[in-house]
């Protein structure tokens, strides 16, 4: 469902709207849900809230926070009342239509086949690195580095009472992960 949200965005900005969803999807569709009654119509909802958000992500603050929830919820209804309103207009109306709208051009975005398979084989090759790690290295890897909280809140996060402690895992892992990629073969730790 969510694909196309990401494609084409750089690692920080994927990270952004990944950890947006992933803190914010149940909320987002029980907005969503309070202006449309069927599911399907909700998770177009919040996919057009998350293509919304990627061009606004300097503005929503940490997440978690209750100033972020406000942001993503006001974006979240304001999606929702454009969608009704478009939808009594015309009732036909497709989610491909309304992305169009919010300015997604399905075909400078889709990937091309290459892509997709370039893009599973590093996918593959990273998670692989990944289950090299322990436990703590592989936590503040993707805490601090994937989905960009601060090595505070990656510390409180892990219940570790110090943030260098955090600042030596995440250093720690990621040669570790560079290493592994390099023994594969992957291009990218190059």
């Amino acid at each position: 469902m969510l694909f196309f949200v990401y494609y084409g965005l750089g690692p920080q900005e994927t990270a952004a709207i990944q950890a947006i969803y992933l803190e914010y999807r149940y909320l987002m569709k029980k907005v969503a849900l309070s202006y449309f009654s069927d599911d399907f119509s909700a998770e177009d909802i919040v996919s057009l809230a998350l293509y919304k958000l990627r061009n606004h992500l300097s503005k929503i603050p940490d997440i978690p926070s209750p100033s972020a929830q406000c942001y993503i919820v006001r974006v979240v209804k304001s999606v929702a009342v454009d969608y009704k309103r478009k939808t009594a207009k015309n009732p036909n109306a497709s989610l491909e239509q309304m992305l169009e709208e919010y300015g997604f051009d399905a075909k400078s975005e889709t990937p091309s086949v290459e892509e997709m398979l370039i893009l599973a084989e590093t996918v593959d090759a990273i998670k692989a690195a990944l289950e090299l790690l322990d436990r703590r290295q592989h936590d503040a890897v993707l805490y601090h580095k994937y989905f960009g909280l601060t090595l505070r809140e990656t510390a409180d996060r892990m219940r570790i009472s110090s943030t260098s402690t955090v600042q030596y895992l995440c250093q720690s892992g990621l040669a570790k992960l560079k290493e592994a990629m390099l023994e594969g073969g992957g291009r990218i730790a190059k």
